[in-house]
């Protein structure tokens, strides 16, 4: 593997870590990493010239957009987001972010992390750079918003010394979590092909008459409602078809992807993204 030095880059419009994450963001939009192939810290360190830290801390920002997905003890993978998606979000004035959600629906609980289309004017699309945030709605307190670094010298030492006080406190006390979980209900997981979300869709379908019907009729008769679509002009007989989905059961959406993936007419489902739709 060639090395790429990117300390002597001549560029002094970002940071080291912002110039990591730009390099590593337009490698994973050109394709050169595939979905679910796992970005190692050691290795893009030793390509970019730089030592761990930068290459850390772009992958939190890289999370933050969609791009990658973290797991802890276990690795950063690629979550397969396109340029076009990212391009398409925009036109539907969304922002891609990876959000957990947990949502109390019908004394059930949904919980899930996605890559998620998220309204760009709501306030979690502007949680940039080293910056987490919690949104959480209430029955009394409505929408709030927890924002603050987690990322960072000072805000890990921060968040170790934390953890190294509350281990000392329980050994001093010969306990073990001193502050009890605050639950309050005991409320079953719902099954995730019960969920429901909004969903983005992007086929590579033949330009040929029927298309849009056809895709209309298989979301229509699996209980899937269209909310907004745009076909792109037809490039060597194939054209790029974009639907936006009303909020639908998971289940119901993978009995249509099946069934479109049978059909001559349409070439690939090359994107499903879920889209945020609030409580």
């Amino acid at each position: 593997m060639a090395n790429y030095d990117l300390k002597n880059e001549v560029n002094d419009k970002y940071s080291l870590r912002g110039r990591v994450f730009q390099k590593l963001r337009e490698d994973i939009l050109s394709g050169k990493y595939r979905e679910h192939e796992e970005l190692k810290e050691v290795a893009i360190g030793e390509e970019l010239g730089v030592s761990r830290t930068p290459v850390r801390e772009a992958f939190r920002q890289l999370e933050l957009e969609g791009l990658i997905q973290i797991v802890p003890n276990r690795g950063a993978y690629v979550t397969g987001i396109t340029a076009k998606d990212i391009q398409y979000a925009k036109e539907f004035g969304y922002t891609l972010k990876l959000l957990g959600v947990a949502r109390n629906t019908d004394g059930e609980m949904e919980v899930g992390v996605f890559p998620m289309m998220i309204p760009s004017t709501h306030p979690l699309a502007h949680v940039k750079d080293a910056f987490n945030a919690v949104f959480v709605h209430g029955d009394a307190v409505d929408d709030a918003m927890f924002q603050g670094k987690g990322a960072g010298e000072l805000p890990t030492a921060s968040a170790v010394m934390g953890d190294l006080i509350a281990v000392a406190r329980n050994m001093q006390y010969a306990c073990c979590g001193r502050i009890g979980c605050s639950c309050y209900r005991d409320l079953p997981m719902k099954a995730s092909g019960e969920s429901r979300h909004r969903y983005f869709l992007r086929l590579i379908v033949e330009d040929r008459t029927g298309i849009l019907a056809g895709v209309a009729g298989v979301l229509g008769n699996n209980n899937v409602s269209i909310n907004q679509v745009i076909q792109k002009p037809a490039v060597d007989g194939v054209a790029e078809l974009v639907v936006i989905t009303d909020k639908v059961e998971n289940r119901h959406l993978k009995d249509a992807l099946v069934i479109f993936g049978e059909m001559s007419m349409i070439r690939e489902v090359a994107s499903v993204i879920r889209v945020y739709s609030g409580r």
